[in-house]
């Protein structure tokens, strides 16, 4: 236990001056990389490793609702339906816009 103690000690000599303080700071930083690390995981996991990944289709729109928001919202003011429409004409009849297939 002396050994490993004796080989870390040094590495957390030279993070101790990065690591905030205050208990408040270090709980939101930890909150904040939980979540980053969430959202990270669950785009890699739709990207490659969900059953959905084989079909092809905007890599945006199988990882996050964002792109429908956009063409919805604030592109086409609802129109989204045609924006299906022209990616059933570029990908195929299969893709992956359609996001309620992936939860």
């Amino acid at each position: 236990m002396e050994a490993f103690r004796a080989q870390v000690e040094p590495f957390f000599a030279q993070v101790e001056p990065y690591v905030p303080k205050n208990a408040g700071v270090r709980a939101a930083a930890a909150v904040f990389g939980a979540t980053a690390f969430y959202f990270l995981s669950l785009g890699f996991y739709r990207l490659f490793l969900s059953p959905l990944a084989k079909f092809p289709g905007p890599k945006l729109a199988a990882v996050s609702g964002w792109y429908e928001l956009y063409y919805d919202v604030i592109k086409s003011k609802g129109k989204y339906i045609f924006e299906i429409e022209k990616m059933h004409d570029k990908y195929g009849e299969y893709n992956r816009s359609l996001r309620i297939l992936q939860e």
